[in-house]
């Protein structure tokens, strides 16, 4: 028999042997072993092959979980970086009663403000600059004989 023997039909073999059995002791004739040693020879041969199955699997599911734990491990250490990273940040944030504010965006907005400021008054200044221009060349204009 060869090694792609289904479990069925070894059960359906050692049903039809067991039969035989029960009628030799009725007849009292000696039972053929050759058979019961030939299906017993295919039914290891079929669980070695089983077993050897299961045991590639095992050490895939192994291989599987250990990667899976590796992952974990670096989910978790990335996770108490973070954590640490969060308590030092505590003292960067200004804790408004709605919401909060980070110390840089209040910096950030002042300077933007500055800016706004330092923008509007150089325009003013060179709007005058332009306005008395104009009138100090109405007045030459109008001085010239």
């Amino acid at each position: 028999m060869a090694n792609s023997v289904s479990n069925d039909a070894l059960w359906e073999k050692l049903s039809e042997i067991s039969q035989q059995l029960k009628g030799s002791k009725q007849t009292n004739e000696a039972p053929d072993f050759s058979e019961i040693a030939e299906a017993i020879h295919a039914f290891r041969q079929a669980n070695n092959a089983c077993f050897e199955e299961n045991k590639k699997n095992i050490s895939i599911v192994n291989k599987n979980i250990l990667l899976g734990l590796k992952r974990v491990a670096s989910i978790q250490k990335r996770v108490e970086s973070h954590a640490e990273q969060d308590k030092s940040d505590k003292g960067s944030h200004f804790d408004l009663k709605f919401f909060k504010l980070r110390k840089t965006l209040v910096v950030i907005a002042v300077l933007a403000l500055l800016v706004l400021t330092l923008t509007v008054f150089c325009m003013k200044q060179q709007n005058d600059y332009a306005l008395l221009l104009d009138e100090f060349y109405r007045l030459i204009l109008e001085n010239k004989p």
